[in-house]
């Protein structure tokens, strides 16, 4: 697709968030103990990251003046952070 949509100056990107905190995830934990008993079974709560980390990683690459050269790629919403935001 990234081949096809280059001659018409468009980018073709894979994004992929980490472990999403969805609705689900947060009405599951309405309040900050139930939250801390979910991380001690499963570790992966405490880094999770909201719709709106993955929405800033695409208003990012979106803005990014040099995104033909990432054409074809795929990224992480953080990796895509840590470049973006650091």
């Amino acid at each position: 697709m990234a081949y096809e949509l280059r001659r018409k100056n468009v980018a073709a990107i894979a994004l992929t968030p980490g472990f999403l905190r969805s609705e689900i995830m947060l009405e599951r934990s309405r309040d900050r103990s139930q939250l801390q008993d979910a991380v001690k079974k499963d570790p992966n709560y405490a880094t999770s990251e909201t719709p709106l980390y993955a929405g800033r990683a695409v208003a990012a690459l979106a803005a990014d003046p040099n995104i033909m050269k990432k054409s074809g790629r795929a990224f992480s919403s953080w990796a895509i952070g840590r470049v973006r935001f650091l």
